[in-house]
């Protein structure tokens, strides 16, 4: 079933700070009995050299488990007695939790919406030409960075387009180039068996940039050999500019 969507852009939001503040190797024994690994999960990652090399291989596998899973690796963070590792696991833990609350809060308005809507469709029938769609619910932004986060707005907007079109396996070097990736999250990526979850990933990676790197992996759309990639790269880069006043 995997871990539901918010939790994983969660995941992908602090996952630099993940790999490299919580020391995997040290913590296997206790994933495991938490349930979070198996047996075998837990000797596959026992072999790796590095913290880091086992966090991202641990996070591919928590992407696998369910909500509670993450908030029991949230709690074992949050017992160490390191404290740089507890205040991953209190962040990771708050961030889930206000966002399963917005969600449901979100779910249950929109449920009186439809039953209001229902009521009124009842008791007063409408012509094809006067029915008003009701507008999409947006989120409201938690800072004033949000407003301005262009690769956010972009991103959501653009979401099918870019990632039905950029061709992300071929750009991964030049991401790693213009330091969009790091060195952690371009190995990775570059193992990544399914494209889905790679374009999944790279677009939370992009979504997080500011905005500088965001013109920068324009760019590189911009100079794909690929004409439809170009074109797709010079109309976002055209649309953040005007769209949002950017000389």
């Amino acid at each position: 079933m995997g871990l539901s969507r918010y939790i994983v852009e969660i995941i992908e939001q602090h996952r630099a700070t993940i790999c490299s503040g919580v020391p995997f190797l040290h913590l296997l024994e206790n994933f495991r009995n938490h349930h979070i690994l198996t047996d075998t999960e837990y000797t596959q990652l026992e072999k790796c050299d590095r913290h880091q090399k086992a966090g991202h291989e641990f996070l591919k596998i928590l992407e696998t488990r369910l909500d509670k899973d993450f908030f029991s690796f949230c709690e074992i963070l949050i017992a160490n007695t390191v404290e740089s590792i507890q205040k991953i696991g209190r962040t990771l833990k708050e961030e889930a939790t206000k966002a399963q609350v917005m969600i449901q809060d979100f779910a249950a308005m929109n449920d009186v919406r439809h039953l209001i809507s229902n009521l009124i469709t009842k008791t007063v029938p409408l012509s094809s030409s006067e029915i008003v769609l009701e507008p999409e619910l947006v989120v409201a932004p938690n800072n004033e960075h949000d407003f301005m986060s262009i690769p956010k707005i972009i991103t959501k907007k653009y979401y099918k387009d870019i990632v039905n079109t950029v061709p992300f396996p071929n750009i991964l070097l030049s991401l790693r180039e213009e330091e969009i990736l790091d060195d952690d999250q371009y190995q990775n990526l570059r193992e990544y068996q399914n494209q889905d979850n790679l374009k999944f990933h790279c677009m939370q990676i992009i979504k997080a940039q500011p905005n500088d790197k965001f013109f920068k992996f324009l760019e590189i759309l911009k100079e794909s050999r690929i004409e439809n990639v170009r074109n797709l790269g010079a109309y976002l880069e055209t649309e953040a500019r005007n769209k949002y006043q950017l000389q």
